[in-house]
């Protein structure tokens, strides 16, 4: 059986992009591209993508320096 995947789209408008703050902290809202709707903090962000990646027992990576390995 196939699991469903975690929703990243908003729930207001259906846009499936985000306007992600460049330089913030955990605590800051992303926000729906398409209609400005807050969507995660950074941290719940972050915790949800975890999530999934080890739901598909994919490695997690803790920084840029590791991302082309």
């Amino acid at each position: 059986m196939h699991s469903v995947p975690p929703a990243f789209a908003c729930t207001d408008c259906g846009a499936k992009t985000m306007h992600i703050p460049q330089w913030t902290h955990d605590d800051a809202f992303i926000e729906c591209a398409g209609c400005g709707k807050p969507f995660a903090t950074i941290r719940q962000l972050r915790e949800r993508l975890e999530a999934a990646l080890k739901e598909k027992n994919l490695p997690l990576v803790d920084a840029p320096s590791e991302w082309s390995k």
